[in-house]
């Protein structure tokens, strides 16, 4: 294959798995002792939309929730931003 060719895999995500559940944020956030601001200045995402997820008033797109996640799982293991 070319270098300047990409490779793309094509997956489907059941409808009824949960991606998304509202508790680990704010179990996160809680955990770490972050602020909705804080987690906004490190992530790139607005304070608003991370109210409204954890609220459960909104739920991500899925591109956010893969951002988040990424992000909570790089955090836990570089050990918490110490």
């Amino acid at each position: 294959m070319a270098e300047n060719q990409k490779s793309t895999v094509k997956f489907t995500i059941n409808p009824k798995t949960v991606l998304f559940h509202l508790t680990k944020l704010s179990y996160f956030r809680k955990r770490h002792h972050l602020k909705r601001t804080e987690l906004s200045k490190l992530t790139g995402i607005s304070v608003n939309a991370l109210q409204l997820w954890e609220l459960g008033q909104a739920k991500p797109h899925y591109s956010y929730w893969r951002k988040l996640d990424l992000f909570m799982r790089e955090y836990e293991e570089n050990g918490g931003g110490k």
